[in-house]
């Protein structure tokens, strides 16, 4: 008797499963090359110009991205065993475990420190994509001039006003920096901050400066100098207390943050207009560098630095060494200095650690109020994630450090 003909089901089943079991085997490895190369920038941070690097970077800042990879390779491990591709399914399987072991990284690390400090932080903020508002409030008064440069240049800042009700006639004020290597960036970036500092009844004034081109190393410090001196010339009109200005960066504005609060009176860094000298009440330091001749030689991320910084100071540590440490706010500190609040990433990729504990240092031998906090698990640039742990713990503790000196 003759064979009787297969059905029709298998012949349909050997035509779709065995390319997929293709398809999926090719895409379980790239998925477990991508996630061991961003494992290995996680546990390494470095090189923030590598593709990896920067995706590392985004996943220690917003972990949700870790968790949408893993519940991806769950699905694909679960379409997988139905293909009965067992290779793929195991490559899906340990790319979730990765990626989930990934979202745990910081936490295990952070979650100590916040128990240490008293600090209550949220693990559905920290999962949230809580990134800073991109439309400003229509309160903000938007492009301020506060001087005129000599080639025409007109320089802005922004004026943030306080947000709750007070009975004293006038208000506690914060200088603003932004970040950007020196060489990008623009007032009012993360204006979350501002908002907050609004809220705990400080006027803001956002900051701009002039940045490369040309060469402006000693311009970028004069122009802050300079915004200083206005806002102390302005006092009146916005209602604040001259003897109550802060200051406030965010790398490379925290840099100039601490070089304005540190040399006010050095005639090497005079305002860039004529100004008065401001005596800074204190300072808020987000992952700033305070000694540019080490930051150019061991960053983390050397080529991305060392370009940045050579345009900025107009070439390197070789060529310029009086400007790199005329630009460190560590060779001016002195028990005149005000009361300091640091905060640096673990895993920050550009700012070695050396720098928060060469500025902890120098304050601590001059006597200088301080505190410094160094954040497990925390990259360059982490409070971009207004929600993260670590930028919950900033926040309470700037407001603690502020209750006692700002």
């Amino acid at each position: 008797m003759d064979d009787a003909p297969a059905p029709a089901f298998s012949t349909i089943d050997g035509l779709l499963v065995g390319p997929l079991r293709w398809l999926l085997t090719i895409l379980a490895v790239v998925f477990i090359t991508a996630t061991l190369a961003v494992g290995f920038y996680i546990i390494n941070p470095s090189n923030i110009d590598a593709g990896a690097s920067a995706a590392a970077r985004k996943t220690l800042i917003f972990p949700l991205r870790a968790l949408v990879v893993s519940l991806v390779a769950g699905l694909l491990a679960a379409i997988a065993c139905w293909g009965r591709a067992r290779v793929a399914a195991a490559g899906f399987v340990l790319v979730a475990v990765l990626a989930t072991a990934t979202t745990g990284f910081s936490i295990a690390r952070m979650w100590p420190l916040a128990i240490e400090q008293n600090i209550a932080v949220s693990l559905i903020s920290h999962f949230g994509m809580n990134k800073h508002a991109s439309v400003l409030p229509s309160r903000v008064s938007r492009d301020v001039v506060y001087d005129r440069a000599a080639d025409g240049t007109e320089l802005a800042l922004d004026v943030w006003p306080a947000t709750t009700p007070t009975q004293n006639t006038r208000r506690p004020a914060f200088i603003r920096l932004h970040g950007g290597a020196w060489v990008h960036g623009a007032k009012s970036d993360l204006p979350n901050w501002n908002n907050w500092l609004n809220e705990l009844g400080y006027v803001v004034f956002d900051v701009e400066y002039r940045m490369p081109p040309p060469v402006r190393w000693n311009e970028e410090i004069g122009d802050v100098k300079c915004a200083l001196g206005w806002v102390v010339g302005n006092a009146e009109k916005y209602g604040i207390d001259a003897s109550r200005i802060s200051i406030m960066g965010y790398s490379a504005g925290a840099n100039l943050a601490m070089l304005a609060a540190y040399s006010t009176d050095s005639a090497a860094l005079p305002p860039s207009c004529a100004a008065p000298l401001v005596q800074i009440k204190s300072v808020v330091n987000l992952y700033g560098f305070s000694d540019l001749a080490s930051a150019h030689e061991n960053s983390l991320s050397p080529a991305y630095l060392r370009d940045a910084l050579r345009r900025y100071v107009g070439g390197p540590v070789s060529e310029f060494p009086d400007r790199y440490k005329l630009l460190s706010p560590t060779a001016y500190i002195s028990a005149k200095a005000p009361p300091t609040i640091t905060f640096l990433g673990l895993s920050d990729r550009i700012i070695a650690r050396e720098q928060a504990e060469r500025l902890d240092q120098a304050l601590q031998l001059a006597g200088v109020g301080h505190e410094t906090y160094m954040l497990p698990g925390a990259d360059h640039g982490f409070d971009e994630n207004w929600g993260a742990m670590s930028t919950e713990f900033a926040r309470q503790m700037v407001k603690r450090f502020l209750e006692k000196y700002g």
